[in-house]
């Protein structure tokens, strides 16, 4: 896989560094990157035992946010969990902010997605135990994307939420298929919890928001988003029950961009597809200078250690393994006994070939030479020394 999200990186480091200056978790997300599947992360050399063709492959950098290591990690992560499906129906829910809010986000990243993840599932766990609606407790899986199509910066969250719960007895109890709850509901909801939680919360503004720092002004700024329709909805259930956890995946381990939607890459410019949701997701080719390219990808990197997929309800914290179990024998879910795959068949499903067979003869592949890897070179550093010699 050519890591071509690295190689723009690379050639407009010197310009992006002119008019940018990235923080430190920026920063360290460049340089792995830009080191992925190269020397500088170790290399390994397997040799065919029949015709001795050599294969050299290179390290990947394993970020969360790099385009090139996503795919492994999306197949470890449903390997993983896939077992823990039950065979009822699944909801899938969206909570968006609207564009005004988009710079106290910025500015205040680790505390506000917290504070998204918590009035997105504390609406929809409300909402739920609610009589009037299903009157039972749900389970809820959740997790944040910041990006458009575009790539600009769009914070919102994506949850999965069991279609049913259980109830004030003890019993589970089904939501109908073709209902779960009213987005008007939702979006008014969360838009209250979401606005009162950022007034109590301990913000931090700079440059031209520098003034939101008086809560005066930061209650006036926010008074007019009371009486807008915040965008929220809710797709239909899944039809395939088993594929829950594929396309839970999908969407948990999306980044910004992926190296598959970059057309062409200039002196000046680079060139990716994305999907017009305006016009019925017609794909269309969107032109960027290149320093404009990595602002625009290094904007959604997320804050230090930060957890971006979450389990709320049902699924939430300790003794989730024996009471998803227990779901199981209330929701009359035959149990699947499925063989966790190892990372050589991992490898073999997302290349789509055996990787341990020599491309030529077809014979066996063996490790012959290990180099580890060496301290990845700080680019962005490097770039600063020589435009100041």
């Amino acid at each position: 896989m050519n890591n071509v999200i690295g190689q723009i990186f690379t050639k407009f480091s010197s310009s992006y560094l002119t008019k940018y200056q990235p923080n430190y978790d920026q920063k360290k997300v460049f340089n792995k990157i830009v080191s992925c599947k190269t020397e500088e992360l170790g290399t390994r050399i397997y040799t065919c035992e029949e015709c001795g063709h050599k294969i050299y492959t290179y390290n990947s950098c394993r970020d969360r946010h790099c385009p090139n290591c996503q795919d492994y990690q999306k197949e470890v992560w449903i390997n993983k969990h896939k077992s823990e499906i039950l065979d009822i129906t699944y909801y899938h829910v969206v909570t968006t902010v609207p564009a005004e809010l988009h710079a106290i986000f910025y500015h205040n990243k680790k505390k506000m997605y917290n504070l998204l993840f918590k009035a997105s599932s504390e609406t929809i766990t409300e909402l739920c135990e609610d009589e009037k609606y299903l009157g039972a407790k749900v389970g809820i899986t959740s997790m944040i994307h910041t990006w458009s199509q575009k790539a600009l910066y769009h914070p919102h969250i994506h949850m999965i939420v069991t279609g049913g719960g259980i109830d004030k007895y003890g019993k589970w109890k089904s939501s109908k298929d073709d209902y779960f709850l009213p987005v008007k509901v939702i979006s008014r909801k969360f838009r209250g919890k979401l606005l009162s939680l950022i007034k109590e919360e301990n913000l931090n503004f700079y440059g031209n928001y520098e003034y939101l720092n008086d809560k005066k002004q930061l209650n006036k700024y926010l008074s007019p988003l009371y009486k807008k329709e915040w965008v929220c909805y809710s797709k239909k259930p899944f039809k395939n029950v088993g594929k829950v956890y594929e396309y839970l995946g999908r969407y948990a381990f999306r980044v910004c961009m992926s190296n598959e939607r970059i057309v062409k890459i200039t002196d000046t410019h680079v060139y990716f597809k994305y999907k017009d949701r305006m016009h019925n997701n017609e794909e269309k080719i969107m032109k960027v200078k290149g320093e404009e390219f990595i602002r625009k990808f290094l904007m959604h990197v997320l804050p230090h250690s930060f957890m971006k997929i979450r389990h709320y309800g049902l699924f939430a914290g300790k003794g989730r393994n024996e009471r998803i179990s227990k779901l199981q024998i209330l929701t009359k879910t035959l149990k699947r006994i499925e063989e966790r795959l190892d990372k050589i068949s991992l490898l073999n499903k997302i290349i789509g070939k055996d990787v341990t067979k020599c491309p030529k003869c077809d014979g066996q592949l063996l490790l012959t030479l290990q180099k580890f890897k060496k301290k990845p070179p700080d680019i962005i550093q490097n770039v600063r020394k020589l435009r100041n010699a």
